[in-house]
């Protein structure tokens, strides 16, 4: 249920103030996150948020600040 609520409210930032990111900085972002030790599957441990669809949302960002640099 916590996910879902994360979910939800980073939905509404991102139709509300977000846009998409350039295709390069997304595959950027999703590089990172398919050689980080907190994936599983195609989730993030730490936040819940499935990968794909965060990477590309500019309102969203790295739980552990790895993107920290884009």
């Amino acid at each position: 249920m916590k996910r879902l609520g994360r979910f939800i409210s980073a939905l509404i930032k991102y139709l509300l103030y977000g846009q998409d990111v350039t295709p390069d900085i997304q595959q950027y972002r999703y590089d990172i996150c398919m050689n980080c030790e907190k994936l599983k599957g195609k989730t993030c441990s730490v936040c819940g948020c499935f990968v794909k669809p965060k990477t590309r949302w500019s309102t969203e960002k790295c739980p552990i600040d790895k993107w920290s640099n884009c």
